[in-house]
């Protein structure tokens, strides 16, 4: 199912849009397990992409791409993580 998530905005002069990716959402989050190791990516690759000019809502594209939770988390748990990441 594809699902369109609106982010970005709060930048200045970043224009609101909407991330389009295919986001199933999860029955509730009981079985996630928050041990910082769900990300694929490394805190040194996201500096990277950020100094390679990559905008904030790609960034985030790419972190929800790399994430082995996030599509297991409920609609509701995906909007407060997005919006968090403002």
């Amino acid at each position: 199912m594809d699902n369109d998530i609106e982010v970005g905005g709060d930048v200045e002069g970043e224009e609101e849009e909407k991330v389009s990716t295919a986001i199933t959402s999860g029955k509730d989050n009981r079985d996630i397990i928050d041990n910082n190791q769900a990300q694929k990516m490394t805190h040194e690759e996201i500096e990277e992409l950020k100094k390679k000019g990559m905008t904030g809502n790609e960034l985030i594209s790419k972190i929800i791409e790399n994430s082995e939770t996030f599509n297991k988390r409920t609609k509701f748990s995906q909007e407060k993580y997005l919006r968090k990441k403002k």
